[in-house]
This record gives C-alpha cells, structure tokens and sequence, in this order.
C-alpha cells in the first residue's frame, strides 16, 4: 500500500480598488482608476469611453454606480466599485434680456441662478463679479457671464447690448421774417419730432 501526496496553492484574491465615491457636474467627465489587478472590465459601459482599460473616461448623465472586475495573473478574479453622483447645472436666466439702447447711454444687465458671477468683455462695465453690473457699450456687444451654485457647478449664457447710434437731425438754416409773418420750418433726419419753445407754434 503507498501513499502519495499534492499541495494545492491558494492564491490570494486580487486586491481591486477604484477609490472613493465621486462628484461631477452634469456635462463634465471624471476619470477612473481601477488598480490591483491585471485585466479589468467595468460595467456599465454605456458611458465609457472604454470598458477594458484601468483608467477610462466616464461622463454619465445621472448618477450611477461603476462595478470593475479585475484578474490577476493566476485568473482570481475581484470586484470593486464607486459611485458618481452628477449635479445638475445651474438654471439661469439672462438670454431674453437683450435690449436697445442709445449712443452714450447706460444699462444694466444682469444674470440670476447661481452664488457666483463672472461677466465679459470686461470692457465699460461697473462690477464684473456681481449678478448684475451696470455697462456703457460704445458698439453693440454680447456680454457672456459664467453662473456658478452652490455645487460648484457652472454654465455660461449671454446678453446682447445692441448700440443704436444718434441720426443726424437738421431743422434747416436759420431764417427771418418781418413781424405778422409765418414761416414753415422743417426737421428732417427722425421719425418723430419735438420743438421748442412752443411759443409762436401752431402745432
């Protein structure tokens, strides 16, 4: 009667982490970073800008759970995950109040939604880093402002400042009359018209 033996190896499984539970603002990518193991597939992959590699891109739309299977050399497979919570961006509200002005003249323009305001073109405005600022165009401009909130989370909108420059008016050349007498005085150059003083008139 003999006896034999055999040594069965227990490999270890591998040590697969993804780090910490993340945050990103909706529109924006994170990457990921698996390690611990050789190989590794992440699931789901619909997000992914590659589900075979340690590091991909992720840009999810919601929140959502990442799950990465990795294998080592010996074929031991482990699991990890993370989760990455998406905040919405900001609402805010400037596009719809483009406005005319006059040549010299001031208005305020001014964005809503956020905790933190960035406007450009710097040019004639007042206060660049408020909701609303206060600016003296020399052209029609479009003026950008990025809305940051609460979640550090930012957009960008914009508002039209159109410049209407001054028309030329003319009311004629200068004239005279003997006293009784009328003379017709004529303004040319606008759409509406408004003299003074109104003594001697007749309309």
């Amino acid at each position: 009667k003999g006896i034999d033996s055999v040594i069965v190896f227990v490999n270890l499984l591998p040590n697969v982490s993804v780090g910490n539970d993340t945050s990103i603002c909706l529109k924006d990518s994170v990457q990921l970073v698996a390690n611990g193991a050789l190989n590794y597939v992440w699931t789901p992959n619909s997000s992914l800008n590659s589900d075979v590699i340690f590091n991909p891109m992720a840009s999810p739309t919601d929140t959502i759970q990442y799950i990465v299977t990795g294998t080592d050399l010996n074929g031991c497979i482990n699991k990890d995950s993370l989760n990455v919570s998406v905040k919405p961006l900001p609402v805010t509200t400037t596009g719809s109040l483009d406005s005319d002005i006059c040549f010299g003249d001031s208005t305020v323009i001014f964005a809503t939604g956020g905790i933190s305001y960035f406007w450009s073109p710097l040019d004639d405005l007042s206060t660049p880093n408020e909701d609303s600022t206060q600016t003296i165009p020399s052209d029609t401009t479009t003026y950008f402002v990025t809305v940051t909130d609460v979640n550090n989370c930012s957009i960008i909108d914009s508002v039209t400042v159109n410049v209407n420059f001054l028309t030329t008016i003319e009311a004629g050349n200068d004239t005279s009359i003997c006293l009784n007498d009328s003379v017709q005085l004529t303004g040319s150059g606008g759409v509406s018209f408004l003299w003074s003083p109104t003594t001697g008139l007749n309309d």
